[in-house]
């Protein structure tokens, strides 16, 4: 049942008298409170100019050592006033009580607005003015309706000290904007109000004011306010994105029971600040708050407006983002009976319970677990894949069961065999990639190492993949040491050397030259490409090709020649062969092949006599990269996945080799024959 409290108000009447070009302080009341104290709050905490009327700005100050909360009512104009440049005043009743009377009863904004909207200023003998005004009636505020999910996020945001600004609320009507601010403020500590300056609509215009949370049409536009202010969009809760650890743990704390919350929250009248020691304080305080009267209604009743039989919280959880605290208020059960409890909710498609275990499992994610512990933990979660993507749960929800299995697994940024892990658990190939909101959840929770980063962001895609390298750039040496460790996934040495190559294609002329030193310890990469595309012989000539143009030019001379097949410390691979003997000269290539027999001599143990000149033709395996007819693609760019390249054919490799020995066979039996008839002639001659 609503009560009233009776209060002292003092007043001020602000807008332009005849003649006048800016606004100022009309008249004001006879109390405590001088004319310029009112002035100076006026400008300090005005909206700037408002077209739809009426609004409300809620001010906060002190004087003559007592705290205050003020209203400031703008007014509709009704029949219209112009000032000396014909422009249209908004006339503004202004209205203060100081903080300790409405706090008694933890009086509304909305309580002023109604008790002080028909008071016609000036006062009778300007007095102060007499009033009663509602004070809040918690008892019955539970079948008021859902609680507003965004107020709530909102109410988290502030604790950040930063400015809230509201878009998206043009169609809203002023009484809902002033509620919405009611509600806001009523889920803080009462105490803070001392330090919110509200508006029910700002000026977009208008960047220097100094109200914490506002609506508006548009945010502010200056450098310091656009980097200062969270914006949040009407309607849209997902919009406020909690990435404080002190909104997080706020907003988990609300979480457990919103209602008896808001009760608690009006008996902390201590005045607060929004400075961080002090928040940080009154987080630590939060338990020592007054315990309200029991009521037996669910909160998720009151946020779903449904009958949902989910636990008290578990619902209000979701609608925030990863809290950082959940108070316990349920029995303790084993993690290994949480994760098989979550695998048959899963089963059933049963969202409430699975919410209800993962809220759980967040209460434990804290304590301290051994290496024994978090590998059959890992067992559990790979057996009932727990970090599938297909959740029968909203993505609030999904984020925070993916960050808690993650620290329950590993308890540690993810190393490359972590990683690995999560891919085998979730059947990752090259049709099956990673799902975005596991990637997502990787990322929150910390990648170890230059390998995972990489890896992690380019399966999220190409500008996932160009952000990590803008702000952790690779050295291409380093790219090279990575692709050609030997304990990679293949996939993953795949997409490590092709964005090593593509690093190099997009390199510089002029810088190029000193990448040789590193490509050539690496033996130009030819090993390694033929251990990633074994089968793929064609692909691996047309990457390599494409390094050794990017390297030395379009043409190879002898010197490159002789360098390239003087590279590395294993025998060149036949795609090396291929590639050098299409960048040669015609004259050149059968250096080419002398060089080419020599490394597989030094490194296979072949006999000296096969490194005579021709003997190519007999150690190849019977095929010739002839001079192609197109270009081969180029290494993928970054964030694409490489599909297995198909075996393409080639002209015949003897072909070359085979029409040299027959012109070879012609014009030696041509002069054989030649020998032969003029031996007969000079026997005859002689004879005869």
């Amino acid at each position: 049942m609503k009560t009233t409290v009776p209060v002292t108000a003092e007043w001020a009447r602000w807008g332009k008298a005849k003649g006048d070009a800016g606004y100022r302080l009309l008249e004001c009341s006879t109390g405590t409170l001088s004319r310029e104290i009112f002035s100076d709050v006026l400008t300090h905490y005005s909206p700037g100019t408002l077209e739809d009327l009426p609004q409300a700005t809620i001010s906060c100050f002190s004087g003559n050592q007592r705290s205050y909360l003020g209203l400031a009512i703008h007014h509709e104009t009704g029949r219209a006033k112009y000032d000396v440049s014909g422009r249209e005043i908004v006339p503004t009743s202004y209205f203060c009580v100081p903080f300790n009377d409405l706090a008694a009863s933890a009086v509304s904004y909305s309580a002023m607005y109604h008790e002080f909207r028909h008071v016609r200023l000036p006062y009778p003998d300007q007095s102060p003015i007499k009033a009663d005004l509602a004070n809040a009636d918690l008892a019955n505020s539970r079948s008021a309706g859902p609680v507003d999910k965004l107020a709530a996020r909102v109410a988290a945001l502030l604790l950040t000290n930063r400015p809230v600004c509201v878009l998206g609320a043009d169609r809203t009507n002023f009484a809902e904007r002033l509620q919405f601010l009611d509600t806001v403020a009523s889920l803080l500590p009462y105490g803070m109000r001392t330090g919110l300056p509200a508006s029910t609509w700002a000026s977009s215009t208008f960047q220097e004011h100094w109200i914490r949370l506002f609506f508006a049409s548009a945010r502010r536009t200056t450098d310091e306010h656009r980097s200062k202010d969270h914006v949040v969009i009407w309607g849209e809760p997902d919009s406020a994105l909690i990435g404080d650890r002190r909104a997080s743990d706020y907003l988990s704390w609300l979480g457990n029971d919103i209602f008896d919350r808001v009760a608690q929250l009006a008996t902390a009248t201590e005045q607060i600040s929004f400075r961080s020691a002090d928040v940080d304080q009154m987080l630590e305080q939060l338990d020592t708050l007054s315990e309200p009267q029991t009521v037996q209604v669910r909160v998720d009743k009151a946020i779903s407006g449904s009958d949902d039989p989910a636990m008290p919280g578990e619902r209000a959880l979701a609608r925030g983002q990863q809290p950082a605290t959940v108070i316990n208020t349920r029995p303790a059960i084993g993690v290994e009976d949480l994760l098989t409890s979550c695998a048959e909710h899963l089963r059933s498609g049963d969202a409430s319970g699975l919410e209800s275990d993962i809220d759980r499992l967040r209460q434990q994610a804290g304590d301290q677990v051994t290496d024994t512990a978090r590998q059959g933990y890992r067992e559990l979660m790979r057996d009932y894949r727990l970090l599938r993507e297909d959740l029968p749960i909203d993505s609030a929800w999904q984020a925070l069961f993916y960050n808690v299995l993650l620290w329950l697994a590993f308890g540690r940024p993810l190393a490359y065999t972590d990683y690995c892990d999560v891919e085998t658990w979730l059947g990752y190939s090259e049709a099956k990639p990673l799902h975005r909101p596991a990637l997502q959840a990787m990322v929150r929770f910390g990648l170890g190492g230059q390998l995972v980063r990489l890896l992690v962001a380019r399966e999220i895609g190409d500008d996932a993949l160009k952000q990590e390298l803008r702000a952790n750039p690779a050295e291409i040496q380093d790219l090279l040491v990575l692709a050609t460790n030997r304990e990679l996934r293949v996939q993953h040495a795949r997409a490590i050397c092709e964005l090593a190559l593509s690093h190099i294609a997009a390199t510089s002329r002029r810088d190029r030259p000193a990448l040789r030193a590193p490509l050539h310890a690496q033996g130009f990469l030819a090993q390694l490409l033929q251990r990633l595309y074994p089968d793929a012989i064609e692909h691996q000539r047309g990457m390599l090709r494409d390094l050794l143009k990017d390297i030395y030019g379009s043409k190879l001379d002898q010197s490159a020649i002789r360098d390239i097949f003087a590279a590395g410390e294993t025998a060149p691979t036949v795609a090396l062969y291929y590639a050098v003997w299409q960048l040669s000269a015609p004259a050149d290539r059968d250096l080419v092949g002398d060089l080419y027999l020599r490394g597989l001599n030094k490194n296979s143990g072949l006999q000296k006599k096969t490194s005579k000149p021709g003997t190519i033709k007999r150690i190849l395996p019977g095929q010739h990269a002839a001079e192609p007819t197109k270009e081969q693609p180029r290494p993928h760019v970054p964030g694409q996945h490489t599909a297995e390249p198909t075996k393409e054919q080639s002209r015949p490799l003897a072909e070359d080799f085979s029409q040299r020995r027959w012109v070879r066979i012609v014009f030696i039996s041509i002069g054989a024959i030649a020998v032969i008839a003029a031996f007969i002639i000079f026997v005859i001659f002689k004879v005869y």
